[in-house]
């Protein structure tokens, strides 16, 4: 019962079905997002400090590493538990705390909103607002496009609108978070240390101030390949019986696999640019990862840090280059969703085709005979 409430408080955060006037978004792609996103402020705020305070938790568990080696070598094992927490009994119960406690209801809270609040709402709120707005268009509208396609767009732009929000706040935040951590607690030991770090950080921004753009470019044309396959698998298959009454099978065959070609072209030419990030951050990840080694050796052997610094540095290190490689891989998954977003944005904001007049009255048909009389003047009144 305790669960069950505590979910139910939390999924019914946002109301993703409530009514709202004002249904059409605007077109670009920032105000598209903030269209929606300004309707859920409240749990993307929360994910902010919640992200926040995770990743400095994570930066600090590398710290306890080393500290816990210097206290070994301080300690006589003959001395047993007793000897440590004489010494360092407070020093513990904080680790302790810090790691069994208040880690566990951060990411407890941060899962609740993330899986509870912003999946399910947020998601569905895009979703349903857009199928809303797009089925106010007029017949001409659908007569104009593909179904599959004009479905494929409202799903996925709902589906990545979310995907790119929670990414940011997930990854890009995270990482910063960590970054800074980093450099606070490396630079405590030697300035050095944190020049290295610092570097490192300035030759991923350069690298990804090269790449993102350029994904972004190649993200874009491949949502617009993949809805117009999506768009003529959809439509071959609901308009079956046609086909097979009227088409023959060769023809059909060459219309989807020109479909295929177009969608094989452009996703290779993104594959190949992905494969180009993807090694140019093993190679600077390398330089650093050794620089980083061999300055802490040093540092170590003319006694200026301990072992127990050397250890938590290492790890710290390594820690960040697996979460730098993870955010380009975000990057990639980011700008892989502003393409569909923008793809669907262009079509979900356009404006209504066929609209009633200002002040226009509702046809009211009280019979056959005055349905047939009426039809004409208050069709031409009601419609522009």
């Amino acid at each position: 019962m305790l669960l069950n409430a505590l979910f139910s408080y939390f999924e019914n955060w946002i109301r993703p079905f409530e009514p709202r006037a004002d249904l059409r978004p605007p077109e670009r792609l920032v105000p598209f997002v903030w269209f929606y996103i300004r309707q859920a402020k409240a749990p993307f705020v929360a994910m902010l400090v919640l992200g926040g305070i995770t990743a400095a938790i994570e930066a600090a568990l590398f710290w306890f590493v080393g500290r816990i080696v210097d206290i070994l070598g301080t300690v006589n094992p003959a001395e047993g538990w007793s000897g440590i927490l004489e010494a360092h009994g407070a020093e513990l119960f904080g680790m302790l705390v810090l790691i069994g406690v208040v880690r566990f209801v951060v990411s407890l809270i941060m899962s609740l909103v993330d899986q509870q609040i912003i999946t399910p709402g947020f998601y569905n709120l895009v979703r349903w607002q857009s199928y809303l707005h797009v089925a106010r268009q007029s017949v001409s509208f659908f007569q104009n496009d593909f179904s599959g396609r004009i479905v494929t767009k409202v799903w996925s732009g709902g589906q990545a609108t979310g995907d790119l929000v929670t990414s940011l706040m997930e990854s890009v935040w995270f990482v910063g978070i960590y970054a800074v951590s980093t450099l606070v607690l490396v630079g405590q030991l030697d300035l050095w240390l944190a020049v290295v770090v610092l570097a490192w950080l300035i030759a991923f921004s350069f690298l990804a101030r090269f790449f993102v753009p350029r994904i972004r470019h190649h993200s874009r044309a491949t949502a617009e390949a993949s809805s117009m396959l999506n768009g003529r698998m959809v439509d071959a298959y609901s308009n079956m019986q046609t086909l097979k009454l009227f088409g023959r099978d060769d023809q059909n065959d060459r219309y989807m696999r020109q479909g295929f070609d177009i969608f094989q072209k452009t996703i290779l030419s993104f594959t190949r640019f992905i494969t180009g990030v993807r090694a140019s951050m093993a190679l600077l990840s390398g330089i650093m990862i050794v620089t980083m080694a061999a300055i802490s050796v040093d540092l170590w052997l003319r006694g200026m840090i301990s072992a127990g610094a050397v250890a938590f540095t290492l790890a710290l290190v390594l820690r960040l280059n697996f979460l730098l490689s993870r955010m380009m891989v975000q990057f990639n998954g980011i700008m892989r969703n502003i393409g569909p977003i923008q793809n669907a944005a262009e079509m979900i904001s356009q404006p209504i085709g066929l609209t009633d007049r200002p002040g226009a009255l509702d046809l009211e048909i009280r019979s056959p005979k005055s349905a047939s009389s009426m039809s004409a003047s208050t069709t031409a009144r009601r419609r522009d």
